[in-house]
């Protein structure tokens, strides 16, 4: 993959990634009125910010061994392109010239061939040097890009792609230089560029913790065809919402020279699910006295050796949706990560194309531990609104469904006729001068690791489309701390309308205990949106939703009091569904 040197997309750095900054030559500088330049050149060399960053070699490797720079100065108002889409070719220690100094050249490539640039008029390029006079030089850089893309400024740039172009894409930030270094670097100092993905990732994990059973052979609903018949026979994990397959990409800079990547309005073609892959599943243990047959066969009897047929019941370890893909432009067999566009566009636009919410919809099978006869279930489904699954560029996310007891449901097979079975996407400055003396500029790379998002989703629904609540936080780390973290800002939603409200216990409380525990509460809820008819006033594309700040550790009981689907509008038939949601200090 090529290396890019980012001035287009702010919005990635919002992901705390390592950064690579354009770095300039530690040589004197001449001081003067005098028009003097200093040459630039390239090097691969790390400065991590929250995120041990690739660098050297590692990252070449990365960025296809070249990026490409467009560079300019400002002068008395007037702008210049000093670097005019220059080539930026890997050398490593074996090519010797004035624009390498940390691995990076722009004169020649690794065999000596002189580097031709790419600009409007290609020409042989040519060692560059500072101009201390200069008001300002801004740089921006890119990897990957067709050598027909033009660079045309260091402001913002539109490019077309679909998901094989895009994981090859890599962009920096845009860097700053000027005399006394307040614009980010100092005439005379080395220029890094911290280059970062343009596409996201995703993956999807399944946990259970239904006591006295275990959980095999989950089906899908999510493409057409599914959503028609009366059972799935899809054991690929999938899930129903909208993904870009292709488009146009418009990419900007945030105050902070941050890149920013913005999908342009109608311009890509938007595949209604996406398919993650087969549940990497793994063994399960019986309750029987002999434990020398300890474990679950597929049909629930005793085995002496594991069987690897059910979900796992840790949130550490989650059974992850597995098949092959391309990471970082190497193959990978049975990758839990697969790629995908990013999207990060403001649904208040009325983008209807685009404004789908993330839905789960399957069935599974329940094996008892102590042996027996297994139980179907059908038509558990969460929903994620549309409003927190839009992807950032060089993020990853993790979804976790979390199966719990308050699945209950229906075990007999869906009627497809039913009105219920619908669609679920309805709806810092340098204060010393730079040194006198002729100073190359010289640039260095590094990329960003890959930012994780974690959300998990517990479904409780005891009927597609029904009462599942589901919870989610950006800056949750499920995997890791089991729950959520103290501070998180918790999203809760669900497909049924009615009045939010929690209360806090520090006693441990789980998905066996939370109905009893909650009516026999005689505190105070904290009621957090809805009136007490049930009337919910939160409506995000048909969802209900509501927040809360979770600012202590403990266990958080999640109350959904609502009116069900079809049922006469009396106080005696109104219902609670509950949620446990466990916080942890971090």
């Amino acid at each position: 993959m090529k290396k890019i040197l980012a001035y287009l997309m702010p919005a990635l750095l919002l992901a705390g990634c390592s950064s690579d900054e354009l770095k300039v030559a530690d040589q004197p500088a001449n001081q003067g009125t005098q028009a003097l330049d200093e040459a630039i050149s390239f090097g691969s060399e790390s400065n991590s910010v929250s995120r041990a960053a690739v660098t050297g070699a590692e990252a070449a490797a990365l960025l296809g061994n070249e990026f490409r720079v467009y560079g300019i100065n400002t002068k008395d108002g007037a702008t210049s392109a000093v670097f005019d889409n220059y080539v930026v070719s890997y050398v490593g220690d074996g090519v010797e010239d004035d624009s390498n100094v940390y691995g990076w050249s722009y004169l020649q490539d690794a065999a000596g061939n002189p580097l031709t640039s790419l600009g409007t008029s290609p020409a042989t390029q040519e060692i560059k040097y500072w101009d201390l006079d200069a008001d300002q030089y801004d740089f921006v850089a890119f990897s990957g890009l067709d050598d027909t893309k033009q660079l045309v400024g260091v402001t913002s740039h539109s490019f077309d792609v679909d998901a094989n172009t895009l994981g090859s894409l890599f962009v920096s930030q845009k860097v700053s230089a000027n005399y006394d270094g307040s614009a980010g670097v100092q005439y005379g100092q080395k220029i890094n560029f911290n280059f970062l993905r343009m596409l996201s990732r995703i993956r999807i994990g399944f946990y259970e913790t239904i006591p006295g059973y275990a959980v095999k052979n989950m089906r899908f609903y999510y493409d057409a065809n599914a959503l028609s018949t009366e059972v799935s026979t899809i054991s690929a994990a999938g899930l129903r919402g909208a993904f870009p397959v292709d488009g146009s990409y418009t990419v900007t800079y945030d105050t902070n020279n941050a890149p920013v990547a913005n999908l342009q309005a109608n311009s890509a073609s938007v595949a209604n699910h996406l398919v993650l892959g087969e549940l990497d599943y793994t063994s399960a243990e019986n309750s029987l006295i002999d434990r020398t047959l300890p474990y679950l066969d597929e049909d629930g009897n005793a085995s002496a050796t594991p069987v690897n047929s059910f979900l796992s019941t840790t949130s550490a370890l989650p059974t992850f949706a597995k098949q092959d893909a391309v990471i970082d432009g190497v193959a990978v067999a049975n990758s839990d990560w697969q790629n995908i566009l990013p999207y990060t566009k403001d649904l208040a636009d009325d983008d209807a194309v685009y404004a789908n919410n993330l839905v789960l919809r399957c069935d599974f099978e329940l094996v008892p531990l102590d042996g027996g006869a297994t139980i179907k279930v059908y038509n558990a489904s969460a929903v994620v609104p549309a409003s927190w699954t839009q992807w950032k560029p060089n993020y990853a996310y993790t979804y976790i469904f979390k199966l719990t007891s308050a699945v209950q449901g229906s075990t007999t097979p869906p009627d497809p006729s039913d009105p219920q079975i619908v669609d679920p996407n309805r709806p810092n400055p340098n204060p010393n001068d730079p040194p006198e003396a002729l100073t190359p500029i010289v640039f260095d790379a590094e990329v960003s690791s890959v930012e994780n998002y974690n959300q998990e989703t517990i479904t409780n629904t005891t009927q597609y489309g029904g009462d599942a609540i589901t919870t989610y936080s950006a800056d949750s780390n499920v995997t890791e701390a089991g729950e959520y973290y103290v501070g998180n800002t918790i999203t809760l939603s669900s497909y049924s309308f009615g009045r939010w409200s929690y209360l806090f216990s520090d006693v441990e409380i789980d998905e066996q205990t939370v109905a009893s525990y909650a009516s026999s509460f005689y505190g105070s809820w904290t009621v957090l949106a809805g009136a007490d008819d049930g009337t919910n006033t939160v409506n995000q594309n048909g969802v209900s939703t509501a927040q809360f700040t979770a600012d202590q550790a403990g266990y958080y009981v999640v109350q959904l009091y609502y009116l069900p689907l079809g049922m006469q509008d009396d106080y005696a038939n109104y219902v609670s569904t509950y949620k446990v949601v466990k916080v942890v200090n971090k």
